[in-house]
């Protein structure tokens, strides 16, 4: 009888699990099915959004945004919410916790393309995990400390295909990580 409240608790956060799991799936899912709003977008904009939308975690951690003026591209402004909102997020998280953290983000262009470049100061990733990264449910660090279920950067890169984009990242092990996304300078449909 003693052991029936510990069993329940068990079941009953593990369903929890399970179901932000699934609900993991289903948005990265849903993304790929959703009828895009293509419009011009003002990165700088979005960007200010976006760090405001983070300005607790950023003030809590001391963390020093510097923002160069960026170049705009065209894509669905919600979905590219989203994915710069999971990088810079993934910066915050995944800070090196003994220097102070330093997120820059920048721009250029290149032919008909804008890519972004998002540098951080954090913990780094081992170069043997940087293509995994993109994969659901792949955690470089699988501490249950740590929030995430790994699906971010798969989110990240489902967005990013459908803006016919792509995205990859370099980065050393206590160094930091550069965050690179390719988007359209010009308009399209989907």
């Amino acid at each position: 009888d003693e052991n029936i409240p510990k069993s329940l608790n068990y079941i009953s956060s593990n369903v929890v699990k399970m179901d932000i799991l699934l609900n993991g799936l289903l948005q990265i899912s849903r993304t790929g099915l959703l009828k895009m709003n293509i419009k011009k977008i003002d990165m700088n904009e979005l960007i200010k959004k976006i760090t405001n939308s983070l300005n607790f975690e950023i003030t809590k951690y001391s963390a020093n945004i510097l923002i160069n003026d960026l170049q705009e591209c065209y894509g669905d402004e919600n979905l590219l919410n989203q994915l710069f909102s999971n990088i810079i997020g993934n910066a915050l998280k995944y800070r090196d916790k003994d220097r102070q953290l330093i997120i820059g983000i920048s721009s250029y262009i290149e032919h008909n393309k804008v890519i972004y470049i998002i540098k951080d100061t954090g913990i780094g990733i081992e170069p043997k995990h940087l293509n995994k990264i993109w994969d659901v449910f792949y955690r470089v660090n699988a501490d249950p400390s740590e929030l995430g279920e790994g699906i971010g950067l798969s989110l990240a890169k489902t967005i990013v295909n459908k803006h016919r984009g792509r995205i990859w990242a370099e980065s050393d092990k206590d160094k930091g990580s550069v965050f690179y996304v390719e988007l359209l300078k010009n308009k399209f449909s989907e």
